[in-house]
């Protein structure tokens, strides 16, 4: 214990000693022959004190406060209205525990005159202390949907906590916001609980009625967007609760009705339950979020040059939050600020913005055509909505038990439908989310072919310029345009490779074209027979074609680009080529980088210490074109 803590206590016993007053916090001072040592952790503080300390971090304090609600202090600001507000509406007691005492000269009595924030602060400190070092990183769960420690759904309402056992046998209990088990579920604004009374499926259960609804407006892929509207609107509501938190971007133009469909949703969610902006900012989102699992809907996201940056900061926040990880960022006091982000995001907008294709797979596309003329939604209020929304979270929390195993069953089916991992998790999720909605029981195999024929990959907007890493990288090498100095003839570095192999005639001649490509930082290379694209490790021509791209340079240091190109079938040239400078190089086979797959060995290219591929799966060829040009060999990676 901490010596002037203790200081403290005894000034406070001394006082209360002299005043006649018994200590409501008795205890041996571990002097005399008593029971010395350390006092239980338990006793120090006042019984009934409504303030739960929490530990210490640094020279941070936590606290619960009355409200239980999550405060953090450090040691120089327990200040008296600091301490005062911890105790909230039951600031009276400070008068009973830490009294400030004067003597009645008229009448000898010692009364109250005020209480002691010195001694209250001491006391409380010395009491977090004793829990040890704590940090709310990963303890703290604020308002949304959880995983119990045990496998249970939790959800925490803001001015309740209840939690689901997986045995539907036991049934539910409900906490007080505070310390349940070895978290801690702050108290905040009421959301919306489950309804009390359990509800039906299909036809007359809560989430067709709200599909019907959904159903009004004029979706591209129809009934398949609509379910999945719904099964984000259900992973939005379980946030914490899902391992991963699926992202969706309603896109169409004026008039298609984009701007009511999020009235609808916020509604669903209730005002507290779902964070909604029009002009949000990364930061902005995770300082009003911070421990929360609620849904953030995000309307107007259109993309401009003013709002390009912000907006990526926004697909990187929903990225991070689909998979559940962990934002810092460094504060202007030195100290660094972690935010948990498990919260599903929705965007709404008549462009998007360019994604990359790894931004564009975690999501799902939901575009909207015009409304046709006089088309109107079923009549619901907001109240209705409200209740339909409390009815939806009633379905989630009774047919959890079976998530896991339906969920297992519509990434099956989203796997045979051509998905890749990514794929499964987030249109696999949609369905699992809808399915609990709108179903009792696991679908059966005709139902889950059905959604793998629906949602196809071959077919999905979501995943059109999907291509690997690798394949960008060079798809960017070769769609570049490079000007000859001395005709000022402009084609592609694509096309320019064709004319240096013979297999591009009548724009120039392949010596012409071998000098130019040396120039960019690239070469025809023939050895063992096959011929080679020779990329220099460590070249200005590329630094300029790979500027502002993931796959940039630097000045005296191995580009970017080679690590990506070496995920391709590839060897390594161990000595120094000559490129107008002398520089190592990677090799890549010529067959990739031509619109017809050029003379491609029968089971590709060797590459030194690897097996050779030659990416039938991930680069199909092309057919041939007549002239052969920059967008064919463009095409040849897509």
């Amino acid at each position: 214990m901490a010596a002037d803590g203790m200081d403290g206590l005894r000034r406070w016993r001394d006082q209360a000693e002299e005043v006649g007053e018994e200590l409501v916090d008795d205890r041996s001072s571990g002097e005399g022959d008593g029971d010395a040592g350390t006092p239980e952790p338990e006793s120090r503080l006042p019984s009934g004190c409504p303030v739960v300390p929490l530990g210490v971090h640094g020279d941070m304090i936590f606290y619960l406060d009355e409200l239980r609600q999550l405060r953090d202090l450090k040691a120089e600001k327990h200040s008296r209205l600091n301490v005062q507000m911890l105790f909230g509406r039951q600031s009276d007691l400070l008068y009973a525990f830490w009294p400030r005492k004067a003597q009645n000269k008229t009448t000898g009595e010692w009364e109250t005159t005020g209480w002691r924030p010195e001694l209250a602060a001491e006391t409380l400190m010395a009491a977090a202390a004793d829990k040890g070092v704590w940090s709310p990183q990963d303890r703290v769960r604020g308002a949304g949907a959880w995983i119990g420690q045990d496998g249970e759904l939790v959800w925490h309402c803001g001015t309740a906590v209840l939690i689901m056992p997986t045995d539907r046998k036991v049934s539910m209990r409900i906490e007080e916001p505070g310390v349940v088990g070895e978290l801690v579920y702050p108290a905040g604004p009421a959301i919306p609980r489950p309804h009390p009374e359990a509800q039906p499926a299909a036809e007359r259960g809560p989430a067709q009625k709200l599909l019907d609804h959904l159903e009004t407006w004029s979706w591209r892929r129809g009934d398949v967007d609509a379910h999945l509207m719904l099964g984000w609107i259900g992973a939005g509501m379980l946030g914490g609760a899902l391992k991963w938190r699926p992202v969706a971007w309603i896109t169409g133009g004026r008039g298609t009705g984009k701007s009511s469909l999020q009235d609808v949703i916020r509604w669903l969610m209730g005002s507290a339950g779902l964070l909604q902006s029009a002009d949000p900012t990364p930061a902005g989102i995770r300082q009003t979020l911070r421990y929360d699992s609620l849904p953030v809907a995000i309307d107007e996201a259109e993309p401009g040059d003013d709002s390009n940056a912000t907006m990526a900061g926004l697909v990187k926040l929903a990225r991070i939050a689909a998979s559940g990880g962990n934002a810092h960022r460094g504060g202007a006091d030195h100290q660094a600020n972690t935010f948990t982000l498990r919260s599903c995001l929705l965007f709404s907008s008549i462009l998007i913005p360019p994604l990359l294709p790894q931004d564009r797979s975690r999501m799902a596309i939901l575009e909207l055509d015009e409304l046709p003329k006089g088309a109107t939604p079923p009549p619901m209020t907001e109240r209705e909505i409200g209740e339909l929304g409390r009815k939806l979270r009633r379905r989630l929390v009774d047919q959890w038990p079976r998530f896991a195993a339906t969920l297992d069953a519509y990434r099956q089916a989203m796997r045979e439908g051509g998905h890749s991992a990514r794929g499964q998790d987030v249109f696999g999720t949609l369905l699992a989310v809808s399915d609990l909605l709108l179903y009792d029981v696991v679908p059966d195999e005709g139902g889950l072919k059905a959604w793998a024929a629906k949602l196809s990959a071959a077919t999905l907007a979501e995943l059109e310029g999907d291509v690997t890493d690798e394949a960008a990288c060079l798809n960017h090498l070769l769609s570049t345009v490079w000007e000859a100095p001395h005709d000022r003839r402009r084609m592609t570095l694509g096309r320019w490779v064709g004319v240096a192999v013979g297999r591009i005639t009548g724009d120039a001649n392949e010596d012409t074209a071998r000098k130019l490509l040396m120039e960019a930082g690239i070469k025809i290379h023939e050895q063992g027979g096959e011929a080679w694209l020779a990329v220099a490790n460590m070249h200005r021509g590329l630094s300029r074609i790979y500027d502002s791209t993931q796959w940039a340079g630097r000045p005296g240091a191995q580009g970017g680009w080679v690590q990506a190109l070496r995920r391709l079938p590839h060897k390594v040239y161990d000595k120094t080529m000559w490129f107008g400078v002398a520089a190592r190089a990677t090799l890549i086979p010529i067959y990739l980088c031509l619109p017809d797959g050029g003379s491609r060995p029968p089971n590709g290219p060797t590459s030194a210490g690897e097996a050779g591929d030659p990416l039938d799966h991930a680069v199909p060829s092309a057919p041939a074109s007549p002239a052969g040009g920059a967008s064919a060999s463009s095409d040849r990676l897509l």
